[in-house]
């Protein structure tokens, strides 16, 4: 009796079991397969753009002139005086403002408030050139006077430079009565400078080598003055391919040059849909701040290129640190006091682009995630197949 209970119990395919499980971990695998290759990576942008403008300021001068008694050649003593910014009323933030218009009176004590810019792109870059360059005082210097022997230095190269640039031009926008010409000044013996304080005594500040030579020499560097900020795509060879097994295009490894003030670029890519960028070992970049150390590849879907001719257009886009001038006139008394300048830091762009020109090949083989998905569908389908094949005679042992 039990034996034949034993015999009509419901006996259990495995293979059924089996079918099953294979169809379900199809399934499962199709699912969270196609969940995986749909992910992307979000990736935001941002861009700062601050500009300054220059503040107003009172002119102030100190109670003394700097002189360069008995010069022989030519005659006269170079008298200059020295003038401070005193910025936004702050009594104690003294910074060394230079005169560009040396036969016209500045208007002291007074507000001075911005008239306009000098930078790389009008005819006074070597203004630049002067206010930045390094000017290191003598070493025969009076200790504690290191700053009024720079600022003479400065001051009248930067007079000088006006002299020589627009000779007898009474209109252009720093026109200047400064005497004294380049070969004038190579010719001169300066060998002392005097503070000489209104009503008072001269104080000899200086007293050693000629500084005739250092005076002309940034002169003729002013004049000579071309700096230029540059960027550019660094190869000459390039490549745009895609191997087999992989769902994408890739070019090779791309790099920049740049002149030593750059700060960072960026990377805009065009002629293809979706590229982005990555660095040599396969990490998604940024198209923004990038060092400019740091080299990159062009990455394009595969599903977005037909079989046709292409031309992947690379710019890229370099902000540089460069420095420039502001000049400022009295607030009140502009047109008849002499307008004087001073410099500051601001940034500039310059770009460069790389076409590449490549050929897209018919999308004909599969990928991994197209693999898994034909696998799993063949999995599903032979599951069902198993599981029809075995319910079958089932049915027939029921009837």
């Amino acid at each position: 009796m039990e034996e034949n209970q034993r015999n009509n119990r419901p006996k259990v395919d495995f293979t059924v079991v089996l079918s099953f499980t294979v169809a379900l971990f199809a399934i499962f695998s199709l699912a969270f397969f196609g969940i995986v290759s749909n992910q992307g990576t979000g990736v935001s942008y941002a861009a700062d753009d601050t500009v300054t403008s220059g503040q107003p300021f009172t002119l102030k001068s100190e109670e003394y002139v700097i002189s360069a008694p008995g010069t022989d050649s030519p005659a006269g003593n170079y008298e200059t005086e020295i003038f401070y910014g005193i910025v936004d009323g702050e009594t104690n933030h003294r910074k060394p403002i230079f005169c560009v218009q040396n036969s016209v009176q500045p208007a002291i004590d007074e507000e001075y408030v911005m008239d306009g810019t000098i930078d790389m792109d009008n005819d006074y870059r070597g203004l630049i050139y002067l206010l930045e360059a390094p000017v290191s005082a003598p070493t025969d210097t009076v200790t504690g006077e290191e700053e009024n022997v720079r600022t003479w230095i400065r001051q009248n190269a930067i007079w000088g430079y006006l002299k020589e640039l627009h000779t007898g031009d009474q209109y252009e926008r720093f026109h200047d009565g400064y005497r004294y010409t380049l070969a004038q000044i190579s010719a001169a013996s300066i060998t002392q400078l005097n503070k000489v304080p209104t009503g008072g005594t001269a104080e000899p500040i200086y007293s050693g080598e000629n500084l005739a030579p250092t005076v002309a020499s940034l002169i003729t560097n002013a004049l000579n003055y071309s700096k230029t900020s540059k960027i550019a795509i660094a190869n000459n060879k390039y490549t745009i391919e895609r191997k087999e097994g992989e769902d994408f295009y890739k070019s090779n490894l791309l790099s920049i040059t740049a002149t030593d003030d750059l700060l960072s670029y960026s990377v805009s890519l065009s002629g293809v849909d979706d590229a982005y960028i990555v660095d040599k070992d396969g990490k998604k970049l940024n198209l923004t701040g990038l060092t400019p150390d740091k080299q990159f590849m062009v990455v394009i879907p595969a599903e977005k290129i037909e079989e046709k001719n292409y031309t992947l257009n690379v710019t890229v886009t370099g902000t540089f640190e460069v420095s420039a001038g502001r000049y400022y006139m009295a607030k009140v008394n502009g047109a008849t006091s002499q307008k004087v300048i001073s410099v500051f830091d601001t940034t500039m762009t310059d770009d460069a682009s790389l076409p590449i020109p490549f050929v897209g090949c018919p999308d004909t083989g599969m990928n991994v995630t197209q693999t898994i998905y034909f696998v799993g569908l063949i999995v599903l389908l032979c599951g069902v197949g198993i599981i029809y094949a075995n319910a079958k005679p089932i049915e027939k042992k029921q009837q």
